[in-house]
Parts: structure tokens; sequence; C-alpha cells
């Protein structure tokens, strides 16, 4: 039966040590949230681009319209999840005021709301959920999709021929 690794992996060496450990291939999210072709809003991308270990946080203030309370998500931080960092699990933002803090094509965007802005959003990018892995740690630019695979395949390339030079050798 085919496994695939997902999470954390944006680099060629998680992709290496999945393929190590047995997995037939990986599922990568975040770092392609950072490609040219992604439609997240610039503010996004260059959030992941400056993230460091720590970054992000597991939390479920996030779920107005589109998920139940109690949906857990990861996000990089910002001031709606310093608001809960106390208790980041367990919150119910179906009860907390509904403030609108920006729009896109498909309408207003409100606070604890579980959109993520994109390309033509505007409004307080720093409130919005801004998806992300732990992974992002991992990811230091923008690249097209086709780049980013590339670099993937070559580092685990190397990571295995190194590897391989460490049983011979």
């Amino acid at each position: 039966m085919p496994v695939v690794a997902s999470g954390g992996i944006a680099n060629g060496a998680g992709l290496a040590a999945a393929l190590a450990m047995g997995a037939s291939g990986v599922h990568c999210g975040t770092m392609f949230l950072v490609a040219h072709e992604s439609h997240a809003h610039a503010y996004h991308k260059q959030r992941i681009v400056d993230a460091v270990a720590g970054d992000t946080v597991h939390t479920d203030i996030f779920a107005l319209t589109r998920w139940p309370a109690g949906s857990p998500v990861r996000v990089l931080a910002n001031s709606v999840t310093d608001e809960v960092r106390d208790h980041p699990l367990g919150n119910d933002p179906y009860g907390l005021p509904r403030e609108t803090i920006g729009a896109d094509a498909f309408g207003p965007i409100l606070k604890y709301e579980t959109v993520s802005p994109l390309r033509d959003a505007t409004g307080d990018f720093e409130k919005m959920a801004l998806f992300a892995g732990e992974s992002s740690a991992l990811i230091h630019a923008t690249a097209s999709a086709k780049e980013i695979i590339e670099r993937m395949l070559n580092e685990a390339r190397d990571a295995l021929d190194r590897v391989q030079a460490m049983r011979v050798g």
C-alpha cells in the first residue's frame, strides 16, 4: 500500500528522509503557498518567507463561516493568536463580535474567519488567518512551482547520494 508523508516537508532533506523511511512520496503545502503561481496575497507569502522556527500557532480561533468551532489549524502567529495565547484551543469564535477586517472578490473578510488573503484582497492582513505549517522556517524565498520542485529533487538526490556514500565508505 503506498504511503505518502505529509507535514513539515519543505526541502530535499525532508523528501529524502521520507523516502528512506519507506514513503512512496510526499505531500507539501506551505512551500507551494509562496510559489509565483499561488493566489496567496504577497503579504502572506512574505510572512512565510520571513518566518523562523516557532512562528506558527496551532489554534481553533479561526473558524467563522467555514468550519465548526473547535476545528484547529496551523497559522502564522499574529495579534489574533496573541489574544488566545493562553488558550489556543477550545475557542468558540462564533460567540465573538463580527468585525470586518478586509475584503476580496468574494465579499467582506471577518476577523476569526477561515479566509486567507488572496492576491486581490485588501484590509488588515495582520489579523487574517495566514495558514502555514511548521516548515515555514525552511522557506527563504518565493519561486516558481517548477523551481521549487527542481530544487527539492536536487537536494533530495544530493542527500541520498551522501547517505549512499556513507554506507559504501
